[in-house]
C-alpha cells in the first residue's frame, strides 16, 4: 500500500494521464525504499507483482499506472492538487 501511495504522489506531481493510465517517472529502488520506509528488496517485489498483474508497465523509468491500482483516496484527488517531487531523488 505504501508503494501505491508513492506511485500516486509521483503520478500526480507530473500530471500524466494517458487514457485511464497515469504516467510517472520512477525514482531508483533505493529512493523509493527510503520514501516508503521499506527495503529496496521489498520495493522490488511490490513493483514486480504490480508488473505481473499488468498494473505497471515493464521495467521502464517512466511508467503508466492504471487508476484502479491506486488507493481509493488517491483516485479522488484533483489533478490541480499535487505535491512537489521530493528533493534528493537520484535520476
Amino acid at each position: 500500500m505504501r508503494i501505491k501511495r508513492l506511485l500516486h504522489l509521483l503520478a500526480h506531481s507530473e500530471h500524466g494521464d494517458l487514457g485511464g493510465r497515469i504516467a510517472c517517472t520512477l525514482p531508483s529502488l533505493k529512493d523509493m525504499a527510503f520514501l516508503a520506509s521499506l527495503t529496496p528488496e521489498s520495493v522490488c517485489r511490490v513493483l514486480s507483482s504490480l508488473r505481473q498483474a499488468d498494473q505497471l508497465q515493464p521495467r521502464m523509468r517512466r511508467t503508466r499506472v492504471p487508476r484502479s491500482t491506486l488507493p481509493m483516496a488517491a483516485q479522488h484527488t484533483q489533478h490541480t492538487q499535487h505535491s512537489p517531487r521530493p528533493a534528493g531523488l537520484h535520476k
